[in-house]
């Protein structure tokens, strides 16, 4: 069952989904974890946290929606994963 959150600009709950850059190059890496950080903020509030024993980004759900929506090439380079942690 995923997390639940409450997302602070909408007042609404949204869930906490993880997301794994499938890629093992450094540069591609880099850059996703930038457009991720990026889509955070752009979604909402902002709100990521990486979870170093996994290579999983823990985000709201509307954070994965904006990457996959207009971040071109995401489908192929990230991945939707159970989460572990909160955020």
């Amino acid at each position: 069952m995923p997390v639940t959150a409450v997302n602070s600009n909408a007042g609404t709950v949204s869930s906490i989904v993880g997301i794994k850059i499938s890629s093992t190059s450094w540069a591609d890496i880099s850059v996703w974890k930038e457009n991720i950080k990026a889509a955070a903020v752009a979604a909402g509030d902002g709100k990521f946290k990486f979870d170093k024993n996994t290579k999983v980004w823990n985000v709201l759900q509307p954070t994965w929606d904006h990457l996959i929506a207009n971040y071109p090439g995401a489908s192929d380079k990230v991945e939707l994963v159970g989460t572990l942690a909160s955020i």
